[in-house]
């Protein structure tokens, strides 16, 4: 319930979006980074979660 509000929020303008407009993310633990990964823009790092835009 937390977490739909605070999207609704973002979603609402309400709140800024803290990823800065990404549109895909991986978690570091994975063993490999995706390749688009290489290609795109960095908008975030949040603890083992990267966030990411412009993707090819």
């Amino acid at each position: 319930a937390q977490a739909q509000r605070a999207a609704d929020q973002v979603m609402a303008g309400a709140v800024p979006d803290p990823t800065g407009g990404a549109t895909h993310y991986y978690a570091t633990t994975m063993p490999k980074a995706p390749a688009w990964a290489a290609k795109a823009k960095q908008t975030l790092r949040l603890g083992h979660h990267i966030f990411f835009k412009d993707v090819p």
